[in-house]
């Protein structure tokens, strides 16, 4: 795809994978919120490219769903490593977070995205809201699930 073609394709759910195909960066920062249990922390490298008989675009990173695969195959084209850096999102974190990714992208001579997803602001997971208001959930149900779900997550 060109520039252009992928500039009419995608949308806000899929704007990193044709950022990644562009060269646009190569790395992606994602700030996770504490309350989420989605993806570990840590930096791991994977690939993107463009499955030339599907004409879709393919990683090994499970976090973009269909577009998963496991391997690289022979009639991928364009295949590009990147990084997801997944740190917790906290606001002492935040405070140096700044410096750092700036440090960092300046010192390794590439580009980066930084992704807060709109959650990020949120004061807790949405499916909370979901909980109380139509299933009649009190605070402290939610709670002792949440310590279910957590308990030997550190």
């Amino acid at each position: 795809h060109t520039s252009q073609e992928l500039a009419q394709l995608v949308d806000i759910n899929s704007f990193i994978p044709a950022g990644l195909m562009l060269g646009a960066f190569d790395r992606v920062v994602w700030l996770r919120p504490e309350w989420t249990l989605e993806g570990e922390y840590g930096a791991k490298k994977y690939f993107i490219g463009e499955d030339t008989l599907s004409k879709r675009f393919v990683t090994n990173a499970s976090s973009f769903g269909d577009m998963s695969t496991k391997q690289i195959d022979s009639s991928f084209q364009n295949v590009r490593w990147w990084t997801l850096d997944t740190l917790p999102a906290s606001e002492i974190s935040l405070m140096d977070l700044k410096d750092r990714l700036l440090r960092e992208a300046h010192d390794e001579k590439r580009g980066f995205l930084l992704d807060i997803d709109l959650d990020f602001f949120a004061t807790e997971n949405f499916a909370c809201q979901h909980l109380r208001r139509d299933l009649g959930f009190q605070p402290d149900d939610i709670e002792e699930i949440h310590a279910c779900m957590c308990e030997g997550c550190e």
